[in-house]
């Protein structure tokens, strides 16, 4: 948590551990998920105000500061949802979702814990956070990802990601919803194995 230096806005701050920052890969991904968050703009979308680096060359972003919780953390606390507040959360993941991938933005590692639920009168609203896995179709750009890397969580792969396919379209993001929705309803992953080879063969 911190303060804006001219707003004096509550913000909060990502650091990219300096372990991790040594992987290029790693910092690209940081940057992209800075980048796009940032040029989608949407009020379900998490904002980024800043990026850059420390004076030890850190890498860093700064986003608005949310009070609540991520939707992992509810279904691990309390199982599934009621009806309505399902309806609620899924509109606004799907009118997300919808609105970046007019912009051909893939999220591509849509899960409960990149769903957080902001507290407010009329109830959840919704903020999706991490586009650092994303894939731009429309770009030429270096590929994110790295021998031994998988992009996305077991339980919400679709299968086309799951069988290590690089050109996966909007319908993996459609998926990992669906997937979603099922663990709202019942409170439980759709596919569950002791590994994580069993679930993608699920």
């Amino acid at each position: 948590e911190g303060r804006h230096n001219e707003t004096k806005a509550r913000v909060a701050v990502k650091v990219l551990h300096p372990d991790v920052a040594k992987d290029p890969v790693a910092v690209e991904r940081f940057k992209r998920e800075a980048d796009t968050a940032r040029e989608l703009a949407h009020p379900n979308v998490v904002q980024i105000i800043d990026f850059g680096q420390t004076p030890d060359g850190s890498y860093f972003m700064t986003m608005e500061y949310l009070e609540g919780e991520e939707l992992g953390q509810v279904l691990r606390r309390d199982g599934k949802l009621s009806p309505e507040r399902i309806v609620r959360v899924l509109s606004q993941m799907a009118s997300a979702l919808g609105h970046a991938h007019s912009f051909g933005v893939i999220h591509r590692d849509l899960k409960p814990d990149n769903v957080f639920l902001c507290r407010s009168p009329e109830g959840d609203v919704v903020r999706i956070l991490d586009f650092g896995s994303v894939k731009l179709q429309m770009e030429m750009g270096p590929k994110l990802t790295a021998f031994g890397t998988t992009l996305g969580s077991p339980y919400y792969m679709s299968p086309e990601q799951a069988m290590g396919k690089q050109d996966v379209d909007q319908r993996t993001d459609v998926f990992a919803c669906a997937a979603i929705l099922y663990e709202m309803l019942t409170g439980k992953v759709g596919f569950d194995a002791p590994n994580v080879a069993q679930i993608l063969v699920k």
